[in-house]
């Protein structure tokens, strides 16, 4: 009589389960398999391939089916320690560009307002900077909103893979960075509102009334 192949003497019972993802912090299902080889008598779980990656474990074994559950949990729990301690920061994307001189001198970005201010459609001076919030993660930057307990609200979004495009700098953040460019795009901003008002009613009579009273605008004080 010939001898039962390999496939009749293992029986398998698949289950689903919540692992944590690689972005350190939302959680996604995946399937998990536990089978028992009747023959040798021995549980085996294959292990989730991202936690085969980081841990360097593929299966685990045991005589017992409690056995081998509780070795799967315990690298499944090695794999989130060790996803939690990897290289994750919080940083500040800043953009930064200009034109300046009225020629196409743009810093790595266009403004997007230069080409067209001018009547003859050479670009001038201006000057254009923002920042974003991000998390980075490995080698990839991310939107991520928390709510007030810490946890994520809602999942991760990809921004930008490092390295970033020309024009993007990545800064490492502090309280103090993130005030100090808040301040920075806030007097830009303070100061387009101010010319903006200058200009609204008779240019002429504000320029005198502004000389006559010594009033600076930001953009008119003199540099000691």
């Amino acid at each position: 009589m010939a001898k039962s192949s390999s496939r009749q003497n293992v029986s398998s019972h698949s289950y689903k389960l919540l692992v944590l993802d690689t972005d350190g912090f939302t959680y996604k299902h995946r399937s998990a398999s536990v089978i028992l080889n009747t023959e040798g008598g021995m549980f085996d779980m294959t292990l989730p391939e991202e936690v085969y990656r980081l841990t360097n474990t593929r299966n685990v074994f045991d005589f017992t089916l409690g056995g081998v559950v509780s070795k799967f949990t315990t690298q499944i729990e090695k794999y989130e320690a060790q996803l939690r301690a990897s290289d994750r920061k919080r940083i500040i994307l800043v953009y930064y560009a200009y034109n300046y001189g009225g020629k196409q001198s743009f810093n790595e970005r266009h403004v997007g307002i230069g080409g067209t201010f001018s009547s003859d459609k050479v670009p001038v001076d201006a000057i254009g900077l923002e920042y974003d919030l991000m998390w980075q993660i490995g080698d990839s930057l991310y939107d991520i909103h928390f709510n007030d307990d810490g946890t994520p609200a809602g999942n991760p979004v990809h921004r930008h893979r490092l390295p970033v495009s020309k024009g993007y700098h990545i800064i490492e953040w502090t309280q103090e960075r993130e005030d100090f460019l808040e301040r920075m795009v806030d007097g830009m901003r303070r100061t387009i509102n101010q010319m903006k008002d200058f200009f609204r009613t008779d240019p002429t009579l504000m320029i005198d009334n502004a000389i006559a009273s010594n009033v600076q605008l930001a953009l008119t004080q003199v540099q000691t």
